[in-house]
């Protein structure tokens, strides 16, 4: 990613697909495994802003179940 953006490429990482079935259609090996894809291109717009990190208070919960 980083050459690719060096070269004046956009980037972004695929994640959330079904991994099974993108091995069944590529044919990769039984013994390799899909972790993401990288997209390389030319962005026709901006990237949409990142949601922001959710408040610790809503995650946390101490001495309790």
């Amino acid at each position: 990613m980083l050459a690719a953006t060096a070269k004046g490429y956009d980037t972004g990482v695929v994640i959330g697909f079904d991994f099974d079935k993108v091995a069944e259609l590529i044919r990769i090996p039984e013994n390799h495994v899909i972790s993401n894809f990288i997209v390389v291109g030319k962005a026709i717009q901006e990237a949409h802003p990142r949601g922001g990190q959710t408040p610790l208070e809503n995650v946390l919960v101490r001495n309790k179940f």
